[in-house]
C-alpha cells in the first residue's frame, strides 16, 4: 500500500475515488455510495513510516475512532428531529447516513454568496434550535438512565 493510504478498521484498504468524497474532517471522510453516503474515521496505513511517525499516526489513528464511536452512540441514542441527517446503518466500518442532493455545507458556502444578514440570523438559530434538541435528548437520555 502506498505511504499514507486510508485503511478501514480491520486493516483492509479503503478504496474510493476522489469523486465520491463529499467532505474531509478532522477525524472522518464522507464518501457518496449511491443515495447514502458513509462517514469513516481517517485511518492511515502505517507499515511505511517511520517509527516516530507511526508513534504519531496510531495516536491519530486511536482518537480518530473513538471519535467515530462517540458519534456512533450519538446516532444510536438520538431519535430524529429537525437539521440530523437520518442515519441508516451503523456499522464496523462506519455511519451510513441519508446523503443530501445539495452537496456538503464547505461546498455550498464557497459556491454561494453569503446571504443576507436576516436569513444568516434565522438559520443560526435554527442550527441552535437543532443542538439544543438533541443535547435534550441526550439530557432525557441520561435522566432516564439515573432512575
Amino acid at each position: 500500500m502506498s505511504k499514507g493510504g486510508l485503511i478501514n478498521p480491520d486493516g483492509s484498504r479503503l478504496r474510493f475515488v476522489m469523486e465520491d468524497v463529499i467532505g474531509m474532517g478532522t477525524f472522518g471522510i464522507v464518501l457518496r455510495r449511491g443515495k447514502i453516503a458513509l462517514k469513516v474515521a481517517k485511518l492511515r496505513s502505517l507499515p511505511d513510516y517511520s517509527e516516530e511517525e507511526t508513534t504519531i499516526l496510531e495516536s491519530d489513528n486511536e482518537s480518530n475512532l473513538a471519535c467515530l464511536e462517540i458519534e456512533k452512540d450519538v446516532h444510536r441514542r438520538a431519535a430524529p428531529f429537525p437539521g440530523k441527517a437520518e442515519c441508516v446503518e451503523i456499522s464496523n466500518k462506519g455511519i451510513l447516513i441519508a446523503c443530501y442532493e445539495r452537496g456538503s455545507l464547505e461546498d455550498y458556502i464557497k459556491n454561494n454568496p453569503k446571504p443576507p444578514a436576516p436569513l444568516l440570523f434565522g438559520k443560526l438559530i435554527q442550527k441552535c434550535g437543532t443542538g439544543a434538541y438533541g443535547d435534550m435528548q441526550q439530557l432525557q437520555d441520561d435522566a432516564t438512565r439515573q432512575c
